[in-house]
């Protein structure tokens, strides 16, 4: 006896073609998000951040991970008016969360910034080669009387590596340059959730091998920054030379150091700051006249210790200072004036001055 053919199951042939219609768009999404978007994405990027900073900006590549939730930005650069390249990175790589959707804000699992660099440069005006950017970013924007809260987000971890810094002083003879690398920087957990509060670590070194280091924690509603800093080996000579063509001394030699805690609060529109447990370490400092070997001025060691200072009470207390084998040297001039009395004091006046 033959059977007839057998029927079909309507329910199945439904769920056939939706699980073939969420394929199609699962496909869609995935080839759109991978090679359509990005290559559409990179001139609006280019020409949005030039028309923001009012410099021209250039994007090697931008990629996109759909289903990562991730971009990838490789080899921006924003240029100078006259053409030459003076900030920008090699990479930096964003990671959103899906967990966005459920904590209803904004969650950035990292964000990771490779080889940022940046070029600070006063030109013999005294003006910044950037004052045209802060103007423009420092005019007031118009806002709704309506006070709005911050809008809820998290940054898991945002990590800052292989960063430089060249600081260049055109105001004098010559230019002088100072190069500080590699920068390192990474904050985890930073919330603009009420009395959420990151941890955050920076460390640099300067051209002459200056050590700066800041530690602490770090909150955005309140903004409030605390914690540690050291600052090790500064060359006293090398800040010199950007003062060389105003003075009449020099000093030859010298090293500074920094260490203590320090807090900075905003409340209400006013800066509370305050510094503690402060210690200053001078070193080996010389001073001499412009183009004589004759020392003015020594002091192997100098140390204060136990500085606490508070900007609202506007006060400053110092435990000890204490200092070892210093020397001064001075003589009475032909107008009757003491010789560093007459070195020194036009210059800083100078200094002061401007």
């Amino acid at each position: 006896m033959s059977q007839g053919p057998e029927k079909k199951n309507p329910a199945f042939s439904v769920i056939k073609v939706l699980g073939l219609f969420v394929s199609g768009l699962f496909l869609a999404y995935v080839i759109v998000g991978f090679w359509v978007v990005p290559p559409l994405l990179k001139p609006k990027l280019e020409n949005e951040l030039s028309r923001q900073i009012g410099r021209n900006v250039s994007i090697g590549e931008n990629r996109l991970n759909p289903l990562a939730l991730s971009s990838t930005i490789n080899k921006l650069i924003v240029y100078e008016i006259n053409g030459e390249p003076f900030a920008g990175f090699e990479e930096l790589f964003i990671d959103a969360q899906l967990s966005s959707f459920v904590k209803w804000a904004v969650t950035l699992k990292e964000i990771r910034l490779l080889t940022p660099f940046g070029a600070l440069r006063l030109l013999p005006d005294k003006k910044l080669n950037i004052d045209d950017i802060l103007t423009k970013f420092s005019q007031p924007k118009q806002t709704d009387d309506k006070k709005t809260g911050l809008p809820p987000a998290i940054i898991s971890k945002l990590q800052i590596e292989d960063g430089k810094i060249t600081v260049e002083d055109n105001t004098g003879a010559e230019p002088i340059e100072e190069t500080f690398s590699p920068i390192t920087f990474t904050l985890e957990n930073l919330s603009t959730l009420k009395e959420r509060q990151g941890v955050y670590k920076f460390a640099g070194v300067g051209s002459s091998g200056g050590q700066y280091q800041l530690e602490g924690q770090v909150s955005v509603n309140p903004v409030r920054v605390q914690g540690s800093y050291s600052a090790t080996g500064i060359n006293l000579g090398q800040i010199w030379q950007h003062i060389k063509d105003q003075v009449s001394f020099q000093i030859t030699d010298g090293t500074l150091g920094a260490f203590g805690n320090y807090s900075l609060e905003f409340t209400d529109g006013t800066l509370n700051a305050k510094l503690q447990n402060g210690d200053f370490e001078l070193k080996d400092f010389q001073l001499t006249e412009k183009g004589d070997a004759t020392v003015l001025i020594s002091v192997p060691s100098l140390a204060v210790k136990g500085v606490d200072a508070d900007l609202k009470s506007k006060e400053i207390m110092i435990d000890q200072v204490n200092s070892a084998d210093a020397r001064i040297l001075s003589w009475l001039t032909p107008d009757g004036t003491f010789k560093l009395q007459s070195l020194l004091l036009p210059d800083l006046q100078k200094l002061s001055d401007n």
